[in-house]
Parts: C-alpha cells; sequence; structure tokens
C-alpha cells in the first residue's frame, strides 16, 4: 500500500536535495577535533556545554527537538497526511529480539522509522563489530525475511572494513520493520547532522558513500533514505507552524567547521 500521495512527495522532494559536491581538497579531521569545533561553536552562542553534559545530552536532543512538533502534529503533519501513531523510542519486535527506532511513524498504510545521528557515526568500526550480525544467519524465526536478505547481512559479515556507517543497527532496524509491516509500505529514513561545509570533510565523504552503498544493498528489501537535519529543517521552513522551531534548531546546529 502506498504511503499518503502528500507525504511520498515531501519525502522524496527532501531526498532530491541532498548531493554530495566534490572538492579536491578534503579536511582529515578526526571525531575529537569535531566534536570540540562543535562544543566551541554552542559556547560562542552561549551555551555552556562541557564534553561530559554534550556527550550525555546533545546526542538524543538533536532528535528530541526536531521530532517532538511532529509528535504534536501527527494528525496533520502535511496535507493529506494523517497518522495515528507518532513515538520517540519505539520498540519493534524482530522474531529474535528487539529494536528501537528513535522515532516512528505509523497509520494503517505506512510505518516510518526514524534513526537520527549526531556525532556517533564519527567513529568507524567493522560491520560485524562483535559478531553483531552473525545471530540473523540460519534462524528459523527469521524466515519471513525476503529471499536474498541473507546475502545482504552475509556481504557485510565478510566485509573487511571499518565503516563509519553503523550497519548493525540498520539491518537490525530494516528486520523490525519489514516483521512489523502487516501489508503496509515500510520506509527507513536515516537523519544526521552535519556542518554545512560537510562536502569538504573525508569523514563525511566516506560517511556519504557508505549510505548510498548501503541504500542500494538494501533496495529490494526496503525503502531506505538519508538526509541531513539541516536540509530537513530548511524544507520545513515552508510550514508555518514548523517554521519558528527549525530556524531556532538551524541557528543552534547549522555551521561549519574548519580544518585544523
Amino acid at each position: 500500500m502506498a504511503l499518503d500521495p502528500e507525504w511520498q512527495d515531501f519525502m522524496e522532494d527532501i531526498i532530491e536535495t541532498v548531493a554530495f559536491e566534490k572538492e579536491t581538497v578534503k579536511y582529515k579531521l578526526n571525531h575529537t577535533d569535531i566534536i570540540t569545533q562543535i562544543i566551541n561553536h554552542h559556547k560562542k552562542i552561549g551555551i555552556d556545554v562541557s564534553e561530559n553534559s554534550y556527550t550525555n545530552n546533545f546526542e538524543s536532543a538533536i532528535c528530541t527537538n526536531t521530532f517532538s512538533i511532529f509528535k504534536e502534529n501527527k494528525d496533520k503533519i502535511v496535507e493529506n497526511s494523517h497518522f495515528d501513531e507518532a513515538i520517540f523510542d519505539k520498540q519493534l519486535d524482530t522474531g529474535i529480539g528487539h529494536t528501537n527506532l528513535d522515532f516512528c511513524l505509523s497509520n494503517d498504510k505506512a510505518i516510518i522509522g526514524i534513526v537520527s545521528k549526531f556525532t556517533e557515526m564519527l567513529k568507524s568500526k567493522s560491520p560485524n563489530h562483535e559478531n553483531d550480525l552473525q545471530k540473523y544467519i540460519n534462524r528459523k524465526e527469521l524466515e519471513y525475511l525476503p529471499n536474498g536478505f541473507d546475502k545482504l547481512i552475509e556481504y557485510y559479515i565478510n566485509l573487511n572494513e571499518k565503516l563509519f556507517l553503523d550497519i548493525s543497527q540498520l539491518i537490525e532496524l530494516s528486520i523490525g520493520l519489514l516483521k512489523n509491516m502487516n501489508n503496509r509500505q515500510a520506509r527507513l529514513l536515516y537523519i544526521y547532522w552535519a556542518p554545512l561545509n560537510y562536502h569538504k570533510i573525508e569523514i563525511y565523504e566516506k560517511h556519504f558513500s557508505e549510505i548510498e552503498f548501503f541504500k542500494y544493498k538494501i533496495r529490494d528489501f526496503l525503502s531506505f533514505k538519508a538526509v541531513t537535519y539541516d536540509k530537513f529543517w530548511s524544507f520545513y521552513q515552508d510550514y508555518e507552524k514548523f517554521r519558528v522551531q527549525f530556524l531556532e534548531l538551524k541557528n543552534l546546529y547549522s555551521f561549519e567547521i574548519q580544518d585544523v
């Protein structure tokens, strides 16, 4: 079953705005370099934040502050979109356990799961870190998965490369959405923070390429889309009820990272 037409168009319009510009020189910044500049930016605009309080509060705050207004307006986010459920930390059964979406919108036609990232993805790890993916192989409880999904999992199990994209989490969330479709269309939206000049920074270029490849690998099983928070907020400035809140978030989070 299709998504409501307006919501479908809205989602596609956002995704089309995401394009990675090629630059000849990339900033070779690491996780610590970027975190330090984020903290310094917040201090400059009057927010007293330490590295400890940043770690504890800011990672989840960007998602909560963005989607709380969706929760309040779930019955009419955009024209012709009527969602019965808008919930943070939505738990999904996978058949062998549970997984949690950061935010979820659903009705009798669609379920849209949202996973949010601020800076967690700036540290790379193996897709099968601590055998996170191995548990999905040869499990009778997962026989509901479409043919070929096991090949996707096996590809990432055998990938001898560290990635910034948390593949094990995305596969687990995808499995949860597939199990809970109930004759609805399912979509996983990956929304992440990036500085305004993300195209100049090596980590973000690598992260972006990993997103695009995962989108290609999972295309036959689940609709997967990705967008930066800044692009998401910019799109919503055309909607009056979201304008003030999203402009405030842009003022707080939308800035450039400098080379060091």
